[in-house]
């Protein structure tokens, strides 16, 4: 029973993920949703991409992620966000340069988002 609404949870967590035809770049999934790649060049474009995550009791694949990001900021900003739970969004990182951090998701809705604005640049992620 328990399975079976964890399984619900992460169908209803998938809809909130940005549609690939409306990303800027390249999206990869991993073995699900939670971890993948996505490479982007971005021209002065302002908005979000929720990129990777969902909704569950227990990942089946682990709750521990490794995050790797790199961003040339040419123009504008851009952050990498966590989004977990009913939690305040945490910037995990928001500059040029390199990003490494390993994480644990909680029992939650647990999303890795992209916020831009009037951003020129690139971005590459891998989340594993």
């Amino acid at each position: 029973m328990i399975e079976q609404y964890n399984n619900i949870l992460q169908t209803i967590g998938d809809i909130s993920l940005s549609k690939d035809k409306e990303l800027q770049g390249n999206r990869n999934f991993g073995q699900d949703n939670y971890v993948g790649t996505y490479d982007a060049e971005y021209s002065h474009f302002s908005g979000q991409e929720i990129l990777f995550g969902g909704t569950a009791l227990e990942r089946k694949n682990s709750n521990n992620l490794q995050i790797k990001y790199n961003s040339i900021i040419k123009d504008g900003s851009c952050k990498l966000i966590l989004k977990t739970g009913a939690a305040k969004p945490k910037t995990l990182f928001d500059s040029n340069g390199s990003y490494f951090e390993m994480i644990s998701l909680p029992s939650a809705s647990n999303y890795i988002i992209l916020e831009m604005n009037n951003f020129s640049g690139s971005i590459s992620l891998i989340i594993k």
